[in-house]
């Protein structure tokens, strides 16, 4: 004979949950993934850690490790999925100039959808297949300009970590970028310099409001052109798609 009500209703007790944890996909490098993804929108990329990744899985601290080495190789499969946002299709009718450019402005496009990850990219490549779709599109640009292989490598380190660099400066301390955008805490830079001593600091007190601005895509544009100014005066081919303008994508 069954065991009366309290059996039963132990068993509707449990009977969701284990239910749910029955349904629940299985941990798998994907899901971890995905769970770090949610974390870092949610609560920032200094949040990410074991404890708190496996807070949202409901699992173990220790259940991670069955299927990663670690919390760097998370970091790798993460930086890899962003990176698989990034789209390597460029019109083949472009220069090799304005195809760099195109291809920087979606960089930094995709970096910025995901503050904190330019930081942790500028450090570690994680030489997946979209970190490799990546790199050769940046590449074949530069080898379609004629750079030989060593200044080839150097230009497309140039290209490449300027946007990372440039993405990071701003996603990972923003007090400078709030004492630009804040109206307030400009005006009170801009105070400041203006009171330097004129005879220590002659340039910075005179150009000190005009570093201080809200102009952050005109600066990496500007930036952007000037290496590519560069890279055109080097190129052992310049009338390969050295058109110059601007072609943003």
């Amino acid at each position: 004979m069954p065991r009366g009500g309290q059996g039963g209703e132990g068993l509707s007790r449990r009977g969701p949950r284990t239910l749910e944890r029955r349904r629940r996909r299985p941990l798998d490098p994907d899901r971890l993934v995905d769970a770090a993804m949610r974390v870092m929108e949610a609560e920032g990329l200094a949040a990410l850690n074991a404890r708190t990744l496996a807070a949202h899985l409901e699992v173990a601290p220790s259940a991670l490790y069955k299927h990663l080495p670690g919390m760097d190789a998370l970091l790798d499969l993460v930086l890899d999925r962003v990176l698989g946002q990034f789209d390597v299709d460029v019109d083949a009718e472009l220069g090799w100039r304005q195809q760099v450019e195109v291809l920087a402005h979606r960089l930094r496009g995709v970096l910025q959808k995901h503050p904190g990850l330019a930081g942790v990219l500028s450090g570690r490549d994680p030489l997946g297949a979209n970190s490799d779709r990546m790199a050769d599109a940046f590449a074949r640009p530069l080898v379609r300009a004629g750079f030989p292989g060593p200044e080839a490598g150097h230009a497309w380190y140039a290209v490449v970590h300027y946007v990372i660099g440039f993405e990071a400066t701003f996603a990972v301390d923003g007090t400078n970028l709030e004492r630009a955008v804040d109206p307030q805490a400009r005006q009170q830079v801009h105070e400041r310099f203006a009171a330097l001593d004129g005879e220590r600091f002659p340039a910075l007190r005179q150009l000190g409001r005009h570093i201080w601005m809200p102009v952050l895509d005109e600066r990496f544009a500007y930036g952007l052109a000037l290496l590519l100014d560069g890279l055109a005066l080097r190129a052992p081919l310049p009338g390969v798609g050295d058109t110059g303008g601007t072609a943003q994508g």
